[in-house]
């Protein structure tokens, strides 16, 4: 089975990633971790935006293998993915390529089924 598991590093979408594999058959954990990083929104071109890039992909980095050590016994091969933009469009034009997608819907107030 391959599952998409979008994180951000917080505790809500590491309990999420967790819980998923724990629920998914051991044999069949093909993961694909996601980390979406926001993309520099001015129109200049400065120093400052390289500086910005750098660092966001370092905290991305960070985030994808700490991600990946918590769950290298938790299945059978981890992929860690990253790209820019709006998580939101990035995880719904993605999620045609697995059999399940893994998402923290934050701010809800109650219970959320999301089919």
């Amino acid at each position: 089975m391959r599952v998409l598991i979008a994180i951000d590093g917080s505790e809500p979408a590491t309990i999420a990633m967790r819980t998923a594999a724990r629920l998914l058959n051991p044999e069949d954990r093909h993961l694909d971790l996601l980390c979406v990083m926001p993309k520099w929104n001015r129109k200049d071109e400065t120093l400052r935006r390289t500086r910005y890039e750098e660092r966001i992909l370092r905290e991305t980095t960070r985030i994808l293998e700490r991600a990946k050590a918590m769950m290298c016994a938790d299945a059978v091969d981890i992929r860690r993915i990253t790209d820019a933009g709006s998580p939101a469009a990035i995880i719904a034009v993605t999620t045609g390529d697995y059999d399940l997608t893994v998402i923290v819907v934050a701010h809800a107030l109650g219970p959320v089924l999301i089919s």
